[in-house]
């Protein structure tokens, strides 16, 4: 009989790059990588500008860069650093009084295919409204979920919220927004 308290986690990836870069500053570049786009793609969907997008990216990098040698890992790298892009986020919007824009891609990077867009293209809008429309703390959500593929526990590091509450949050609010779709449908 083995003694279940004895058991670890199994180290991720994330953990991983954190340990090498911890020994290696030169190793951080591994986690640039591994992180860049999901942070671009969280940073585009509140800002909706890519240049603007790219800048606030660059800076979120590097600011994560510099605080890295002061981060504790506990396992929760992304969370860490989406914190980071969180907060500059809304330094960013509030220096320069930016509303979100009207018209932005919802998701950079929906599918191509024509017919696929056809017939998707009214429920795209519609949900970019929905969206568009909800309170900040449900946006939040859906880009940390959908736009940044954070799980839910990182996501419950940036939001200071526990991992099931946020769970129940997410699943409430997509449940909600599937019936204001068949609604729109109707």
């Amino acid at each position: 009989m083995s003694d279940l308290t004895s058991i670890e986690k199994e180290p991720t990836d994330d953990d991983k790059l954190v340990e090498a870069a911890k020994q290696n500053p030169a190793e951080f570049d591994k986690l640039y990588q591994r992180w860049i786009s999901p942070i671009y793609r969280y940073v585009y969907a509140h800002i909706g500008n890519r240049s603007d997008a790219e800048d606030l990216t660059s800076q979120i990098m590097l600011a994560a860069y510099q605080g890295f040698p002061r981060y504790q890992h506990r396992g929760n790298f992304a969370g860490w650093l989406f914190t980071i892009a969180r907060n500059q986020i809304w330094r960013w919007i509030s220096r320069y009084h930016r509303e979100e824009p009207l018209e932005y891609e919802f998701v950079p990077g929906l599918p191509t295919d024509l017919l696929s867009d056809v017939l998707k293209t009214e429920e795209i809008k519609k949900l970019r409204e929905i969206v568009l429309g909800l309170p900040e703390n449900e946006k939040e959500l859906i880009y940390l979920r959908y736009v940044a593929g954070l799980g839910f526990a990182d996501m419950g590091v940036v939001l200071k919220r526990r991992e099931g509450a946020v769970k129940m949050s997410l699943y409430r609010l997509q449940d909600r927004l599937q019936h204001l779709l068949e609604d729109y449908h109707d």
